[in-house]
């Protein structure tokens, strides 16, 4: 039996996917297991995926008739998982080359974490690149009130142990396109997780990506769903974080816009509706370095913006790359 699984759903996207392969197919790692699930594509897909399986027979292909879309089609490879842990691929991204022996190595390190989460690399068509680091170190942590505030890192970026997941019943293709907030909200109540300091992920940006008008909306319903699933007891605390998830995506808005002032006041109203936000180590590092160079002021945030440029480059770390590429996950 193969320790790892990794299922690629995939519809009409050949040329991404035979990159999405290959990535795979060079891991440090071996002992793996490559479902690709062919979401009735139209094309010559699955005629390439069967010839690669019939090559490898770590490859296995699956054909669905019928579309299924992503979170079917990723149940549909969980079904036939064998790994004792699963990792979901989509079809345009790349995992690096030590990705799965990281993740292992976090899970070793932490018995009793439920998963592990690496961070990734934005990259486009183009050549830009943009670093996304989680952690300096790996540590364990609770990552609930992260995935409350907003914080959803995608699949690719997960490992996850298959029993669990297959426990609290897979991807519900009701709530596409963030069907990975509600798997979330559910998985993360159950455990600590591993952060990694690793990116692990090269997550292409390219404009076959899509967003609904009502996207804030659906993301707000599905916290709310999830706080009314809670105990009574429970309930207080993640409402607080609900109303602090509001004032956060506003002092975003007004972060990205260098308008210092609304920012600033918004993350301190984000902090004061749920103080525990600080203390996770995860959401004290998406508001806090923020919140400080809002209250430097405009200025001081166009010139912090280079300062860091700068420390990057000299203690080796890779710089950001001066053209904006903007994330395109919920």
């Amino acid at each position: 039996m193969p320790l790892v699984t990794v299922i690629t759903p995939t519809h009409n996207r050949r040329a991404l996917l035979e990159e999405t392969i290959a990535s795979v197919r060079a891991q440090t790692f071996t002992d793996w297991e490559y479902i690709i699930v062919d979401d009735a594509s139209s094309d010559d897909t699955w005629e390439r995926i069967q010839a690669l399986g019939g090559t490898d027979p770590r490859i296995r292909p699956i054909p669905l008739e019928v579309p299924a879309e992503r979170a079917g089609a990723r149940n549909t490879g969980l079904a036939q998982a064998r790994g004792a842990f699963v990792l979901f691929l989509d079809d345009d991204d790349h995992l690096q080359p030590f990705a799965l022996a990281a993740h292992l190595k976090a899970l070793q390190a932490f018995p009793a974490i439920i998963a592990s989460v690496a961070g990734y690399t934005l990259f486009d068509s183009d050549g830009h690149t943009r670093p996304m680091p989680i952690t300096r170190r790996p540590r364990a942590a609770d990552t609930w009130p992260a995935i409350m505030l907003g914080w959803v890192p995608v699949s690719g970026q997960w490992l996850f142990r298959t029993e669990t997941i297959r426990e609290l019943g897979g991807w519900d293709g009701a709530h596409i396109p963030i069907e990975d907030h509600v798997l979330l909200l559910q998985f993360t109540r159950l455990g600590p997780v591993a952060l990694l300091p690793q990116l692990a992920l090269r997550y292409r940006v390219h404009p076959g990506q899509w967003r609904p008008a009502n996207l804030d909306e659906m993301m707000t319903r599905v916290r709310e769903a999830a706080i009314n699933a809670l105990p009574p007891a429970e309930q207080p605390a993640a409402q607080a974080l609900l109303l602090a998830r509001g004032h956060y995506r506003l002092a975003d808005q007004h972060y990205w816009r260098a308008e210092a002032r609304p920012a600033f006041l918004n993350y301190f109203r984000a902090v004061r509706a749920a103080p525990a936000l600080l203390r996770n180590p995860i959401t004290r590092g998406l508001i806090l370095p923020r919140m400080l160079k809002s209250l430097t002021g405009r200025l001081g945030m166009q010139v912090g913006g280079r300062l860091m440029n700068r420390l990057r480059k000299w203690s080796g770390r890779s710089v950001r790359s001066t053209v904006t590429i903007t994330d395109p996950r919920p």
